[in-house]
């Protein structure tokens, strides 16, 4: 048998097809075989792990292996979204001798979102974001994303975000009664100490204390945070971010009727430090 060569296979693109039954499409190209002899190509491809020869049977042009004739790449489609597929090519010549496998590529998982739908509309109490859980062999935490600022929710987790005008985050703030707390153990703490010297001696100490207890006073009630004070709110945009461990799914009723929100979700693995797996980014809209 002839020795045919192909060279090494790499995804260049990867379409996910919005469809009810969430599935996938896939484009694969390959570098062409240096062998004169090779008239046409095979696909392989499977799901759940790359082991040869890949057996899958799913796909919308049916089971493996595709024949894609003299073709440099192949669209395979009706792939399910929640898995890991894994593809490999061989080539042949007319009398069908078939090369050995070039390398395994694999598609990258992403978090599949079900509810609230791409561009539903929602009514804004109770909403309740559902995703589906990663493969199997993942270990994976959650973290949920939503606001109405679509390129914030699109960066988060990727870009680190820092409080300031250019921040929509919500960050969390000193409450009133706790700093009017802080501020009477600072200055009676003070108070207690005049030196060796006697009060003339604590003078100084005296007015920095008067002065921290009127600037705690005013930041108290001059606001800057939202009615409760709990929160500070540092633009009129927010962008919520919440880690659900390994559920699936949250439910919110924090947000506003006639508003168009974003939302996505990042699966962060528990066995890779750093591996991250981020979904598309969906919008609703409050009625």
């Amino acid at each position: 048998m002839k020795y045919i060569q192909v060279l090494i296979m790499t995804i260049l693109l990867l379409v996910n097809v919005i469809l009810p039954a969430f599935a996938r499409e896939v484009t694969l190209y390959w570098e062409p075989s240096p062998s004169p002899d090779v008239i046409g190509y095979k696909v392989y491809y499977q799901q759940g792990a790359p082991k040869l020869p890949l057996s899958g049977t799913e796909a919308d042009q049916g089971t493996s292996p595709i024949d894609v004739e003299n073709s440099l790449m192949v669209s395979i489609s009706g792939l399910d979204e929640s898995v890991v597929y894994y593809f490999s090519v061989t080539a042949y010549d007319s009398s069908y001798n078939e090369s050995t496998f070039s390398n395994i590529v694999s598609t990258t998982w992403m978090p599949p979102l079900l509810s609230p739908q791409k561009e539903s509309l929602v009514v804004p109490w109770n909403v309740a974001f559902q995703w589906d859980a990663g493969p199997y062999e993942h270990y994976l935490n959650y973290t949920l994303y939503y606001g109405t600022d679509k390129d914030m929710v699109i960066n988060a987790g990727v870009t680190p975000y820092r409080p300031g005008s250019s921040s929509n985050i919500h960050w969390p703030a000193v409450t009133n009664s706790q700093l009017i707390l802080i501020a009477l153990i600072v200055m009676l703490t003070l108070l207690s100490t005049t030196g060796p010297r006697g009060w003339r001696a604590a003078y100084p100490r005296r007015i920095a204390v008067a002065g921290l207890f009127f600037v705690s006073l005013v930041a108290c009630g001059g606001g800057g945070s939202d009615s409760s004070g709990d929160v500070a709110y540092f633009s009129s945009t927010t962008l919520m971010s919440v880690a659900t461990g390994n559920s699936t799914s949250y439910q919110t009723d924090d947000l506003q009727s006639g508003t168009t929100y974003y939302w996505k979700v990042n699966a962060q693995s528990t066995t890779e430090p750093g591996t991250v797996y981020h979904s598309e980014t969906y919008s609703f809209t409050t009625q």
